[in-house]
């Protein structure tokens, strides 16, 4: 029985094992997918990196090219390292040949071509005989030389890596790469040298979203001698279309100038659309050149609706939405007054035509009037509150709605919000039609509105929260109306005079 469990296990091993290979996609990556080699032969460098354990094969299209296994290369079973022979061209043209690496389903090709043969003069001599003469008469101290580079151009992956060229040549050399920001480097410290050699160069990541361009000079550097100069021209492919948004939803501070912000990380333009007015937004370039922008908003008016708002950034590609962004605004906690028969005063009061207490009653059918009997009117009229003892405060908001009638006359149409430490000392108001002038006091004006904005004209239409903000803490504040609509019935009669009327009116602390 224990020797079938155990045969089991190994059978359902040698299963996942096999169906996890299965699965597999491998990959190869060569160092060079094209060289160019000397006519006298040579032995170049092969570096592989696979993905897979699977063995890999080698084959050559041309008998003058074989791969030789490095038996002295590392044991990593990712990194490979071969020689790929290549005999003399024993031709008068140029070769060319392609080896053929696969591993698993995935081939990867590299096409070497073969300069003609130079033979020394030795060669020539026994073979050909002498050169004939040239009628061509040197100039003194300088001498034919050589140089070639196997590769003519090199591609590096998104990912960055490793890539070498193989440099022959018969004189002194020196290597110079040039490239934007040093995204590629020597990996070591050739970078000169004499006859044949090896240049091997990494590259690090592109975090860019556009193909980057270096280019490696090789030049022959005896002043003494013809100089001449091989380049290659490296790439590295683009990071892959992207778009990445730090996040969906943002909270925002109160106040005027608060400040937040999120990146936006993409390969092809966008643009932002938003009926927001509260903020304004700042597309800010990055140091250095990348995709990645910063998004910076900015409030540039004061949270004062007593409750969160929330506005939408949409993040567009033309016609095509990307993404949305939420900007939710703090506020303040707002304290609501309360009216008990005693902490309102009014400069008049019209008896028969409304209350104190029906603006206070959430009922817009129910209204305050000021007085208005026989047009003997003092202007301007106002509403005070005390907010009691312990509960002074530096910021208080009113806000009202019209009376719901057919008509705008008498309508507030300028407003001013107004605050004082002051106690009354005399016209104690007791009653509604008590005199109270509040000539005992000083006020002091916080804020003015005016226009149909913050004074609206309607029927039951409720302004907007008009504030006052005080640097001290205050006790009684003023909704002072310093103008309101006249009945076109008394204008000429009495220019200078008005009365005014409202539904309602909430007085708030912010906290």
């Amino acid at each position: 029985m224990v020797k079938l469990r155990v045969s089991i296990i190994l059978m359902l091993c040698f299963f996942f094992s096999c169906t996890e290979d299965e699965f597999i996609d491998p990959k190869i990556k060569v160092n060079f997918s094209e060289i160019q080699v000397s006519g006298n032969g040579e032995l170049r460098e092969l570096n592989l990196e696979i993905s897979s354990k699977e063995i890999l094969k080698f084959n050559s299209d041309v008998n003058w090219m074989t791969i030789v296994d490095k038996v002295k290369s590392t044991k990593s079973e990712t990194n490979k390292s071969y020689f790929i022979k290549i005999e003399k061209n024993a031709t008068d043209t140029v070769r060319q040949g392609n080896i053929k690496i696969n591993l698993g389903n995935t081939t990867e090709s590299i096409k070497v071509t073969q300069a003609i043969a130079i033979d020394d003069e030795s060669d020539k001599d026994t073979e050909t005989g002498p050169e004939p003469p040239s009628d061509k008469i040197p100039e003194p101290g300088l001498k034919e030389v050589k140089l070639t580079l196997s590769n003519i151009s090199a591609i590096f992956p998104n990912t960055g890596g490793k890539v070498s060229c193989y440099v022959d040549s018969d004189t002194d050399w020196n290597v110079a790469l040039e490239s934007e920001g040093d995204w590629c480097s020597f990996e070591t410290a050739l970078t000169s040298g004499n006859g044949s050699g090896v240049i091997v160069f990494t590259a690090e990541s592109n975090p860019l979203h556009t193909r980057r361009e270096a280019t490696l000079k090789v030049a022959t550097k005896n002043v003494d001698e013809i100089k001449i100069e091989q380049t290659l021209t490296i790439y590295q492919e683009a990071l892959s279309d992207v778009f990445i948004l730090s996040t969906n939803e943002l909270t925002i501070g109160k106040v005027i100038d608060s400040k937040t912000s999120f990146t936006i990380e993409s390969s092809f333009d966008w643009t932002l659309n938003t009926q927001a007015k509260w903020f304004s937004i700042n597309i800010i370039e990055p140091p250095l050149k990348n995709s990645i922008k910063t998004i910076e908003l900015t409030v540039n008016e004061e949270n004062t609706t007593g409750a969160i708002r929330e506005e939408v950034i949409f993040v567009m590609n033309g016609e095509k939405e990307l993404a949305q962004v939420k900007i939710s605004q703090n506020a303040d906690e707002l304290i609501y007054f309360v009216y008990n028969g005693e902490n309102v005063r009014v400069s008049t009061y019209q008896p028969n035509d409304g209350s104190i207490e029906g603006i206070f009653d959430g009922d817009v059918s129910t209204y305050f009037t000021s007085n208005w009997a026989g047009y003997v009117i003092a202007v301007p009229q106002w509403i005070v509150v005390d907010l009691g003892e312990g509960n002074e405060a530096n910021h208080v908001s009113f806000k009202y709605t019209t009376r719901d009638r057919s008509s705008t006359t008498y309508t507030p149409s300028k407003i001013k919000i107004e605050a004082t430490t002051q106690d009354a000392t005399s016209h104690v108001w007791a009653q509604e039609g008590d005199e109270y002038t509040d000539s005992d006091r000083t006020w002091t004006t916080l804020s003015t509105y005016e226009g149909d904005v913050y004074c609206p004209k309607g029927n039951a239409i409720e302004s907007p929260l008009l504030s006052g903000t005080s640097d001290v803490k205050c006790r009684y504040w003023r909704f002072y109306v310093d103008q309101a609509i006249q009945s076109p019935s008394y204008v000429e009669t009495y220019p200078n005079s008005f009365c005014f009327n409202i539904s309602e009116l909430k007085v708030v602390t912010h906290k």
